[in-house]
């Protein structure tokens, strides 16, 4: 647990999540790139919220765990 867990996603964050992903970042490269963003699955989650998707397709680290 650190400073950031629970912290609210801005709208900048999310901005930058959405050009993250739309210039072709995976997932787990956004997670670890904006650690401060959380895990990979609440990268994925609010990705996914968000109506992105990732060039691999895959939106989260396990990807037995997405759902079409």
């Amino acid at each position: 647990m650190d400073i950031y867990d629970d912290a609210e996603w801005t709208a900048m964050v999310i901005d930058d999540l959405r050009a993250a992903i739309e210039h072709g970042r995976s997932i787990e490269e956004v997670a670890e790139f904006y650690a401060v963003w959380g895990t990979v699955d609440e990268v994925a989650r609010k990705a996914k919220e968000l109506g992105l998707c990732p060039p691999d397709g895959k939106m989260t680290a396990h990807p037995e765990n997405d759902r079409p």
